[in-house]
């Protein structure tokens, strides 16, 4: 795990680097107590897109109480009553 401490950034801190670059410079030539030399990055983990319908509110779980202003879109007034 690369850290940042004072002097730089570090997996081990009695060897820092100014950055991350040389760092990961370093690694790609030295195992330097790393199980084996930095050859290529890490794939990145696919995240599905948020879909709207994860912010939907269920009318049916919301309460109407006395109005708390108006806007633009209309007038704002419902609390959630309970979440699904």
């Amino acid at each position: 795990m690369v850290r940042e401490g004072t002097n730089g950034y570090f997996v081990n801190p009695s060897t820092c680097f100014p950055s991350i670059t040389d760092l990961l410079e370093h690694y790609r030539q030295h195992r330097d107590g790393l199980c084996c030399r930095l050859t290529e990055p890490c794939p990145r983990r696919w995240m599905p897109p948020l879909q709207l319908r994860d912010f939907e509110v269920n009318r049916q779980s919301l309460r109407l109480l006395q109005a708390l202003g108006h806007g633009s879109f209309g007038e704002f007034s419902a609390i959630l009553d309970s979440r699904d």
